[in-house]
């Protein structure tokens, strides 16, 4: 009888048949990689924006903004309060930067803004101001006032008082 060659979902030590014939192999294709077909020798290492666990056969989109998966992920990674999830096509040129489903990075959300979930807001109102990777509004001190301190984050209105980043 001809041996069998592995299952799609584990890997071979070798392409001899003769080595494939056990019913697991040489294991479960390991996390983080894909043995798409049977016979698989040498695992695909997942893309970032993916994830794949232990004996995968394709990977998996990310799922959402409040986590990201860089090259090779076994599992999602969820996102730092006061950092926002993107797509740093440098990993991965092939995905839509808009998809929030195959985020690939995290970065400290940018002053006048918070991250919640990995997604930015604005920080809010006059009220409150929003220093660099901020998860929460920060209260203006009575007897202040808040203001948008360009040096901080040249991209902002200065007269937008949803996105203040500083107090006086």
């Amino acid at each position: 009888p001809v041996p069998t060659l592995c299952p799609a979902g584990f890997h071979a030590a070798s392409i001899d048949q003769s080595n494939q014939s056990s019913a697991l192999c040489s294991g479960l294709c390991p996390a983080g990689h894909t043995c798409p077909y049977p016979g698989t020798i040498e695992p695909n290492r997942t893309a970032a924006g993916f994830f794949a666990p232990d004996g995968s056969t394709v990977p998996q989109p990310c799922g959402s903004a409040s986590i990201y998966c860089p090259d090779g992920s076994p599992i999602p990674v969820r996102v730092v309060d006061g950092h926002e999830s993107f797509t740093n096509l440098s990993l991965n040129p092939r995905l839509d930067p808009n998809d929030t489903t195959t985020r690939t990075s995290q970065q400290p959300v940018p002053a006048g803004y918070i991250a919640v979930g990995g997604e930015r807001l604005a920080c809010g109102s006059a009220s409150v101001y929003c220093p660099g990777g901020s998860a929460t509004p920060v209260r203006v001190a009575d007897g202040h006032e808040s203001f948008t301190n360009l040096s901080l984050n040249p991209h902002l209105d200065p007269n937008n008082t949803t996105t203040r980043t500083s107090q006086r």
